[in-house]
């Protein structure tokens, strides 16, 4: 996700994978292939779900800002997950998906609100059927101000780029990690040439794997998804 990585032109007027209209599941799955039910919140501090896909090498994006994979399973997964949910996406993952995700609160964070408010003015399109967003400056400031605008049976998901991911698990109580794993490396990435990448942190330990499925048509190589929870 550059220092943001792209949710493969989620909702675009030309998608490379139209998530709202793209057909079954890739075959062989069933309905396990769905994500449990998510939770809501409960407690006093907020929860927050991370959802990532990468390369076996924790690669996430391109220099430019793209996935380094084509997985239509992995969007359908996320779309599973987020509809009717909270997305919560640093500026450049924003500008990388080119409009907000409609049936989503979008949570935009950045130090610019004005900038942002002005390039979502400039075009409706970008607004893409979603609420208005809310525009915050810091976790501390989401947290603050996040439960005046849902409730409860919300689920809250920090979907990107690197530099979010990072900072949430530091400063954000980040419950679970919904993972999926596509099966390539890139050796010709590093981090000095601007790709973005993820590793998982010590302290969490995997809930479940849902086997590997294999590449087809729509899914450029096999992967695996992994549900991840924090250790007690």
């Amino acid at each position: 996700m550059s220092d943001e990585t792209q949710i493969e032109n989620f909702e675009q007027e030309e998608p490379l994978v139209d998530v709202e209209n793209d057909g079954e599941f890739p075959e062989g799955h069933d309905d396990d292939y769905l994500p449990p039910t998510v939770e809501g919140n409960d407690g006093n501090r907020l929860q927050f779900d991370l959802i990532v896909g990468s390369t076996l090498d924790g690669w996430i994006g391109t220099p430019n800002g793209n996935l380094p994979f084509r997985q239509s399973a992995d969007l359908k997964n996320f779309k599973a997950l987020t509809t009717d949910n909270v997305v919560i996406m640093g500026r450049k993952t924003l500008d990388s998906i080119g409009r907000l995700l409609p049936n989503r609160l979008n949570v935009i964070m950045t130090k610019d609100p004005i900038n942002l408010s002005a390039w979502l003015e400039e075009d409706e399109k970008r607004l893409n059927g979603a609420p208005q967003p809310l525009i915050v400056a810091s976790f501390a400031e989401l947290e603050r101000r996040l439960p005046d605008y849902i409730d409860e049976s919300k689920k809250l998901f920090i979907i990107g780029g690197d530099s979010i991911y990072k900072q949430a698990l530091v400063e954000l109580d980040v419950q679970r990690i919904w993972h999926t794993v596509v099966q390539t490396t890139i050796a010709e990435a590093s981090a000095e040439t601007g790709w973005a990448r993820f590793d998982v942190p010590s302290d969490y330990v995997e809930l479940m794997e849902r086997g590997t499925y294999p590449a087809d048509d729509k899914n450029q190589f096999p992967y695996v998804f992994r549900a991840l929870t924090k250790k007690a």
